[in-house]
């Protein structure tokens, strides 16, 4: 029976709210029904709420039936109902904890019959916290790692979902495996007047927003254009937080994270691993904020760890390990395009036994055809660069731009021009306009493999 709450709130007006029962008919009490809900209560009165159920919602594939939520023992079964229907029937709650299991998206976003269009579509601002045993009374109780939650584009019937979540908003994920999504359809999906590509963003598709996720896994999903693993449009902008973002491909930009334009995308403390991609294998980005994060062994066309295009923006990197990524062209670890009045700081990093077929075994900068006024600047800072190679130049670093090249306190060691370490070009190869030497360019305490250097002024402003 539906239990009476009416002692712990306040009388209301005279008129029943949407989608709410009079409690109590002597009375002007009204709660919502349980089984409308589905989980919790509400207790309304006037404009002031008093909160019966303060959550968080318990969600668990494995329970026999789908409970009201308020409890392990009472869990939800199904997810996606869970996620729907919170926002809009108990405004008040913004946490759901979901116990270790395989989640698959089981309805469409939109009014559509595909099975391939289904996926967990988040569009408000609630906390997700997955790998839960489901015996935890509080987050402290979490252990990470031993009861994988896992959203999954498998579809269990032969059919996968071409994304496996849709954000909107500012929705946060924590302690999530994001896996087998893959967009490889044709047309697009509208949810909410948006139009979302079938192609792209194959574990994460970010409409707008700011959604952050922490210690979450992301792999193995594909994207036949971008964003084999996440992908955001331009009003979109990722917050990664101790994430790894593994074996994710796309045809086009970004194997492991593609963002388009976006405002302002960060990347911290993360693993970016064995991702393939054109342009970006690991991460393809505008603004960017890259730091204390491993990038290591992804490929691809240009930039094989990072791609950035940057206009009239920022892109820092800091304190990351680049390990073993290759560029079948240019840029093994990192290639920085820039636009307009766009800062490139790459700070503190380590450059370790990157490759390229052609040039910037490590690092190449430039800048688009069209940016022939001084703008900006490119910025190496207290990096080392050891053991890189780069078939046409360039080992460590090739810059080719009029803007300022910035190189201080860098070491330079056993990088390759080719097959030859010892030879002008082995680390630093740049083309610019001589008559910016002065006026432009700095290079100053730098330690080069053998001295007085594998670059010269000379070196630095002539191909």
């Amino acid at each position: 029976s539906t239990p009476d709450f009416s002692a712990n709130v306040s009388p209301v007006p005279n008129a029943t709210p949407a989608g709410f029962t009079m409690l109590v008919s002597t009375t002007t009490y009204f709660r919502r029904k349980v089984t409308s809900l589905g989980f919790g209560t509400v207790c309304y009165s006037g404009s002031i709420r008093t909160v019966v159920y303060a959550g968080p919602i318990h969600v668990n594939i494995h329970a026999p039936t789908d409970g009201d939520g308020t409890s392990w023992a009472t869990a939800r079964n199904d997810l996606q109902k869970a996620i729907v229907e919170m926002p809009a029937l108990c405004p008040h709650l913004n946490e759901i904890w979901v116990a270790g299991g395989v989640y698959r998206p089981t309805i469409p976003p939109t009014n559509i019959t595909n099975p391939s269009d289904n996926a967990f579509f988040i569009n408000s601002n609630i906390t997700l916290y997955g790998g839960f045993a489901g015996t935890e009374t509080s987050l402290s109780q979490r252990v990470l790692g031993a009861n994988p939650t896992i959203l999954t584009g498998d579809l269990g019937n032969g059919d996968t979902a071409y994304h496996v979540l849709i954000l909107q908003n500012n929705p946060i994920l924590d302690g999530f495996t994001i896996r087998n999504g893959r967009a490889k359809g044709s047309g697009n999906l509208y949810v909410a007047s948006n139009e979302l590509a079938r192609n792209r963003g194959g574990g994460i598709y970010l409409v707008e927003g700011g959604p952050l996720l922490r210690n979450c896994l992301l792999t193995n999903n594909r994207a036949s254009n971008a964003g084999g693993g996440a992908y955001s449009e331009i009003l979109g902008s990722y917050n990664f937080q101790h994430c790894t973002i593994s074996n994710n491909q796309a045809g086009a930009g970004g194997g492991g994270i593609h963002s388009f334009f976006g405002f302002y995308s960060v990347v911290q403390n993360c693993t970016i691993a064995d991702n393939l991609g054109d342009e970006g294998g690991g991460i393809h980005s505008a603004n960017l904020t890259l730091s204390n994060s491993k990038i290591r062994n992804n490929q691809s066309r240009l930039g094989g760890g990072v791609f950035t295009n940057v206009n009239n923006g920022t892109v820092i990197l800091r304190n990351n390990i680049f390990e073993g990524n290759h560029a079948t062209v240019s840029g093994g670890a990192y290639h920085g395009l820039k636009t307009g009045y766009s800062q490139h700081d790459v700070f503190q990093n380590l450059f370790l036994n990157n490759t390229a077929n052609n040039v910037g075994g490590a690092c190449y900068m430039t800048t688009v055809a069209e940016a022939t006024l001084v703008e900006g600047y490119f910025s190496l800072r207290q990096n080392t660069f050891l053991g890189n190679a780069a078939a046409g130049g360039g080992g460590a670093f090739k810059y080719e731009a009029p803007e300022r090249v910035q190189l201080f306190n860098n070491v330079f060691s056993q990088n390759r021009f080719g097959n030859a370490a010892n030879v002008a070009g082995a680390d630093v190869y740049a083309i610019a306009q001589v008559h910016q030497l002065s006026a432009q360019h700095a290079v100053s305490n730098n330690h080069f493999q053998v001295l007085p250097g594998t670059i010269s002024a000379a070196q630095l402003h002539n191909k």
